[in-house]
């Protein structure tokens, strides 16, 4: 089954993509420190799915990230 009412969190996605290009990781190694797959990985980097606030948290300290810069 198709998860075909999900909307797309594109402010989110773009947000997480630059996390994820900023800091020296593959999708696979960022797969192994969040404990998810890597297809997980590639759908929060697209906006089909939105991480927890753990898990993103978790993203933006692996990342270096300031806090303030999270899009909500």
């Amino acid at each position: 089954m198709k998860n075909e009412n999900r909307k797309i969190d594109s402010k989110l996605a773009a947000f997480i993509r630059s996390m994820v290009k900023r800091s020296s990781l593959t999708y696979e190694e960022w797969s192994e420190v969040l404990g998810v797959s890597t297809r997980i990985v590639q759908m929060y980097c697209t906006g089909e799915r939105r991480p927890g606030a753990k898990r993103l948290l978790s993203m933006v300290r692996i990342s270096e990230t300031p806090t303030e810069d999270i899009p909500f």
